[in-house]
């Protein structure tokens, strides 16, 4: 596994020096599957314009909640969808059935998707199958933002596999 320098950014925002990996942090709790075409083409050209791995916010295609890996050549090295759902969007919203890390040059690389990380058999799996990263993406709305939602997951995920 390479050294990565991660920025972690409002969507489309100013990317820290040095930056290999680009994560989007949203305010809304995601990309509607009207929006999702445009919204990953404009991602796409952000990946390529900073030549950087970028995550993009969370969308959705087909009722599932979604992440992906575009590489520095506006490639999307991979998908993964949420295995679990919230309360606010599970009457709309599929689950997922597969859980793939991404093989790439700074390490393989697991896209957990909203609610999924505080499930531990999700990371636990993502382990198993080679992840070396992982990469949390949830919405939180602004009322619910403390401390324990957004280390309880998290926190859980590192001390159970390592990653």
């Amino acid at each position: 596994m390479a050294r990565a320098v991660v920025c972690i950014t409002p969507p489309f925002g100013k990317i820290k020096p040095l930056s290999d990996l680009v994560v989007f942090s949203d305010v809304k709790s995601y990309i509607p599957q009207w929006d999702t075409p445009d919204y990953l083409n404009a991602c796409r050209k952000y990946a390529i314009e900073h030549k950087v791995y970028l995550v993009p916010s969370r969308f959705v295609v087909d009722n599932i909640l979604y992440l992906c890996l575009f590489s520095p050549k506006g490639d999307i090295l991979g998908i993964q969808g949420a295995t679990h759902r919230n309360l606010y969007n599970q009457s709309d919203l599929a689950q997922y059935d597969r859980i793939e890390p991404i093989a790439t040059p700074i390490g393989n690389i697991f896209l957990c998707v909203d609610e999924d990380i505080y499930h531990p058999q999700v990371v636990r799996v993502a382990r198993m199958k080679g992840a070396q990263i992982v990469i949390s993406s949830q919405f939180i709305a602004s009322y619910q933002l403390r401390r324990p939602m957004l280390t309880t997951g998290s926190w859980d995920a590192a001390q159970s596999t390592g990653l």
